[in-house]
């Protein structure tokens, strides 16, 4: 369970003070809870410019359970709570559970380091990550807004780190992802900028045999659906909400080309290391796109999406 140590009202939450503290060096301390707000900022606004936030009903009472205090934190932000909490529960200031979610991540960080062997096991591999996307107490992955502003904090944490640290990587996969689920024009750009990442940092993880044969290329196939997912939009704007639903039929072919490319270097990729979830979701996803832009897919299986993905766009 948590700690719910209180704090005095009126003391400063930092937003990364306490990782600072234990002097684990995995949180950048000259990344202010501000500069993280303006960041997530900019990935959270609607076509107009304009910031999005639907405010959430707080029942009367309702409290932080980091600081226990109620009401707007200091920077003037309101309780949050997007997972499957009930009641009274689960609600937090997103700069508490920042502070929080760093350090519960530099000790998963060091656990990792001490166990290199144990990350064969993917649960194990990324517990740093964990404290930045799940909730505590329901044990369940932030959604909407929540989830994203998380992530932003999540990478803004790691800016000190370099692009070649593993912990950098993980972190902009994860925004690229969350991204993309509110604006997939901006997410498609975040993964283009990952994968020249990748590319350029490949020599410094080869002391990590592991990373190479696996950890990277599973977050570059990531990186591949999140590019396609922003095809898919350049095609018809909106059409990754639309996947297996309405049917589309005037929408930019080239864009739409890009889309099954994108999708087939992810599904090569999930093949090259064996991961039938992933293997799965694409050809899954390659089919409702094919349904949706054509609707010519009735009684295909998923195996044979592949071929279908890879007859559509040279027919392009």
């Amino acid at each position: 369970m948590p700690n719910n140590k209180k704090k005095k009202k009126g003391q400063k939450k930092s937003g990364g003070e306490a990782a600072a503290a234990a002097g684990n060096g995995n949180i950048n301390t000259t990344a202010t809870f501000g500069e993280m707000v303006d960041l997530m900022k900019k990935c959270t606004t609607n076509d107009n410019g304009t910031e999005e936030e639907t405010p959430l009903p707080i029942p009367a009472g309702a409290s932080c359970w980091i600081c226990l205090e109620e009401g707007p934190d200091e920077t003037g932000h309101p309780l949050r709570r997007e997972c499957v909490c009930r009641g009274d529960s689960g609600f937090v200031h997103l700069s508490c559970f920042v502070d929080y979610a760093s350090r519960k991540s530099a000790e998963g960080w060091k656990k990792r380091m001490k166990n290199l062997d144990g990350c064969m096991n993917m649960e194990f591999n990324y517990s740093f990550c964990i404290p930045w996307e799940t909730c505590p107490n329901c044990k369940q992955h932030f959604q909407g807004r929540l989830a994203l502003d998380m992530a932003t904090a999540h990478y803004a944490s790691t800016r000190n780190l370099g692009d070649d640290d593993y912990r950098s990587i993980v972190a902009k996969s994860s925004l690229c992802e969350r991204t993309a689920r509110v604006d997939a024009q901006e997410g498609r750009k975040l993964a283009i900028s990952l994968l020249q990442t990748l590319k350029e940092n490949e020599k410094s993880w080869r002391k990590e045999p592991l990373l190479m044969a696996f950890y990277i290329p599973l977050t570059e196939a990531a990186a591949y659906e999140t590019i396609a997912t922003g095809d898919m939009d350049r095609a018809y704007p909106g059409a990754h909400h639309l996947l297996g639903g309405l049917r589309i039929v005037s929408y930019d072919k080239s864009a739409l080309q890009d889309a099954f490319k994108a999708y087939d270097r992810a599904l090569e990729l999930y093949e090259s290391i064996g991961m039938e979830t992933g293997i799965g979701n694409v050809k899954d996803k390659v089919i409702a796109l094919k349904q949706t832009f054509s609707g010519e897919i009735n009684d295909h299986n998923k195996h044979d999406s592949l071929k279908i993905a890879r007859a559509a766009y040279k027919k392009s």
